[in-house]
Formats: structure tokens, C-alpha cells, sequence
């Protein structure tokens, strides 16, 4: 019914335009307007057709314009945004300790590190108590456990936390458990009396060729409640 009515208004309007009493002149391109108007209003009724007559002012333009600019500027801080938390998620991914002391669960104490050293058998050939693998080198991470304080404390550090050797930022070394006789750190216990200094050590397996060449160590202590702190040695 609409589209008889949108054909019956073309109609009324071309005998407009070519009535006798009043003849108008049309050029070429108006002829052309009339004839695109008039499908216009009898495909507007058409549900398959789609609308594609948009008319817009230039003040619309312009507001279009800002939004997309408005759009890229957002698009690039989110862009921003997202380096800047992917490289701090980088920077987390290594936490450090600000001391050795609290590092390795000895908060009252003072704690240095003096070196380290490998060995083919630890400590030596001749020791009653030795630490040896075959195909393996032995590790040793040296510590000087001092009490800072004139009364005598206590230490007990067996099964309190894992300790975890990290060479060349790539290898991982797990730390040796069955040390207590030479005073190892994560083995250790005993009382430090007031201002006295005790030499502790970390021992870890380590395959020969990776000991030829050891540029940086790190140590990751995880303690029983599964907190990690990751701090540099050398």
C-alpha cells in the first residue's frame, strides 16, 4: 500500500512539473534529482533496501573528525599504559631484598657475604665428612653470620626455607640438606653469643662446564609459607 502511495506522490509531482497552464523547464539535472527522489520514496518502503541518503553539515564532519582523533589518542595511552605495566611486571619478575640478613630469615642478624668457590670434593680429600658427586663440582657459597647485639640468640634454620642458587641469570641450583656438619646457613643451628662472628656456607652440585665461567650468582630464598625474595650476591 506504501509503495502505491509513494508511486500515486511521483506521479502527482511529474504533472506538477508538465502541467499546461504553468510549463517549467527543468535542466537535465534537475530532471535527474526528480527521477532519484521519486525511487527514493517508493524503495524507502522497500524492507530489503538500505538507506544510503545521509546528508552531513560540516560541523558534524568536524565532530567526527575529533572523535576519531579523540579515539587514536585514547587508543595510544591505553597503547602506553599497557608498556608501562608489561615492564613492570618485567621488573617484579626478580625481587630483590634491600639486606642478606632478612633475605635469608635472620633478621637480627648481620650477614655478609664473602665469596665463592668450587670444589671438586668439599671440603677436601682428607675430611672425614665429604660432599662429592660423581660428574658433578661442588658449589660453595660462603657467609659471615655475626650478632650484632651483647646477649647470645638463637638460630634454627632446618627445614625453615629453600634455598636456590641462580648462575648466569640461567641456571638454577638447588641447595644440598645433608651439610649440618660444616655449618651450612640452611642447616644451621645453634646459639651466636653477643658480638661473636660465625663462617656458614651454602653447598650446590654444579655441572663442570657451567662452574668455568660464573659471572653473576643470585640466591632465592623461599620460606615455608611460600614467600620468595630474590637477592643479588655477585
Amino acid at each position: 500500500m506504501k509503495k502505491i502511495f509513494a508511486v500515486c506522490i511521483v506521479f502527482v509531482m511529474m504533472l506538477g512539473l508538465t502541467g499546461c497552464d504553468d510549463i517549467i523547464n527543468l535542466s537535465e539535472e534537475d530532471q535527474y534529482l526528480v527521477a532519484q527522489y521519486g525511487a527514493y520514496l517508493l524503495l524507502n518502503n522497500d524492507k530489503n533496501f538500505q538507506k544510503n541518503l545521509e546528508f552531513t553539515t560540516e560541523e558534524e564532519t568536524s565532530t567526527e573528525d575529533e572523535t576519531t582523533e579523540s579515539e587514536d589518542e585514547t587508543s595510544t595511552d591505553k597503547d602506553s599504559d599497557n608498556k608501562d605495566n608489561s615492564d613492570k611486571d618485567k621488573s617484579d619478575d626478580k625481587e630483590t631484598a634491600t639486606e642478606l640478613n632478612k633475605a635469608v630469615l635472620l633478621p637480627d642478624f648481620k650477614v655478609d657475604y664473602t665469596g665463592h668457590k668450587v670444589y671438586d670434593v668439599y671440603p677436601d680429600e682428607t675430611a672425614t665428612y665429604q660432599v662429592k658427586k660423581s660428574g658433578y663440582k661442588v658449589l660453595a657459597l660462603n657467609f659471615n653470620v655475626t650478632n650484632p647485639s651483647s646477649e647470645s640468640k638463637n638460630i634454627d634454620l632446618i627445614g625453615a626455607a629453600d634455598f636456590v642458587a641462580t648462575i648466569n641469570d640461567t641456571i638454577n641450583l638447588n641447595g644440598i640438606y645433608s651439610v649440618n656438619t660444616f655449618n651450612a646457613l640452611n642447616m644451621y643451628e645453634g646459639t651466636i653469643g653477643g658480638g661473636e662472628t660465625v663462617e656458614t656456607v651454602l653447598l650446590f652440585y654444579i655441572k663442570p662446564d657451567d662452574a668455568t665461567d660464573i659471572n653473576s650468582i643470585d640466591l632465592k630464598v623461599t620460606d615455608s609459607s611460600k614467600n620468595s625474595v630474590k637477592v643479588t650476591l655477585e
